[in-house]
């Protein structure tokens, strides 16, 4: 057991470091789920889930997400109220919506369309399907898909957009240049 457990770690690990070395969005996890999901699927691997090992990844997440929390004043909630009620509806409905087409148009059950539906992060949508006994490598595949193609996308995006912002700079440059050097002399 320990061995399997042991050579479980160890495939994981070097999945992850080759995907952050692959500087892919995500590389670490990304790597290492599909490290260890290789390792299953040509039966190198045979370590499986179990309910401790659960339990300490979903505190381990826990951990890390509350460490990221940051202090709002009871101002700042409120000026926020606004937006955060929005993006939350709005999300919902688009998530539900979406979901009930994925359903419609797929062979996936209506809980696992709208949670393959959901926005969200691979590590809480795994963990979310897996508690409630969807089809959890489905949905970690379509959120994968979803990420790369996202990640890949922005990144082109905002290239371009910064592309063009740094070819407008040199004359904004130049002109502060020429305004310090007025003052100066």
């Amino acid at each position: 057991m320990f061995f399997h457990f042991f050579l479980f770690l160890m495939i994981a690990a070097v999945g992850g470091i080759i995907g952050a070395l692959a500087k892919l969005p995500l590389g670490t996890m990304i790597g290492a789920m599909f490290a260890v999901g290789i390792s299953k699927h040509f039966e190198i691997l045979s370590f499986q889930t179990s309910t401790p090992l659960t339990f300490i990844v979903q505190l381990l997440l826990g951990t890390m997400f509350g460490l990221s929390f940051i202090k709002l004043t009871k101002e700042q909630i409120k000026k926020l109220f606004f937006s955060f009620s929005f993006i939350i509806f709005s999300v919902i409905l688009m998530s539900v919506g979406t979901g009930f087409l994925v359903a419609k148009l797929t062979f996936l059950d209506l809980g696992a369309s709208i949670l393959a539906s959901s926005p969200g992060g691979i590590p809480e949508m795994a963990i979310t399907a897996k508690a409630l006994e969807l089809q959890a490598p489905i949905i970690v595949v379509i959120h994968l898909i979803r990420v790369i193609v996202v990640m890949s996308f922005f990144t082109i995006l905002l290239n371009y957009f910064y592309k063009r912002t740094k070819a407008s700079e040199p004359e904004t440059t130049n002109i502060l240049e020429k305004s310090c050097e007025r003052s100066v002399n």
